[in-house]
Order: structure tokens, then sequence, then C-alpha cells
């Protein structure tokens, strides 16, 4: 993947539709600008709307400092 030695500290999420043989390019969710640390996620799926949510730490806004972030992301 481009850029990942960048962007260790992110959380990415990747997906399949064959029962796990093939998955989709690992995304990063966060939008967090390169440099900043976001980790711990915990992670809740509804299947029938088809969302994901993501909780995590970040130090995105001070670089000390850390914050709660969310991240939602949908597929159709």
């Amino acid at each position: 993947m481009a850029g990942l030695s960048s962007r260790v500290l992110d959380i990415f999420i990747s997906r399949y539709n064959d029962q796990g043989l093939t998955w989709s390019t690992a995304d990063p969710i966060t939008g967090a600008p390169e440099g900043s640390q976001n980790f711990f996620p915990a992670i809740d799926v509804n299947p029938l709307a088809g969302v994901v949510n993501v909780i995590y730490y970040t130090n995105r806004i001070d670089g000390f400092l850390l914050d709660v972030f969310t991240a939602v992301t949908a597929w159709t």
C-alpha cells in the first residue's frame, strides 16, 4: 500500500464479498493528518444498514494530549 509507512498509527478498514477469499484495499478511515497517532478502535457494525461506526483515540489536535473521535463508514 502506497504511503503506509507514514500512516502506521492510523486505522484502516477493508471488506469482502466472497466469504473472505479476497479483500478490498485497506483504506484509512480517520482523515487525520500524517504524523498523528490514532489507536484503540472500538467497532460497532450494523449489518442491516451497512454502517460501521468506529470510536478511537487520537492526538491529532494537540500532538500530545489525547482526544476521542468517531468515524462512520457506510456501504451499500
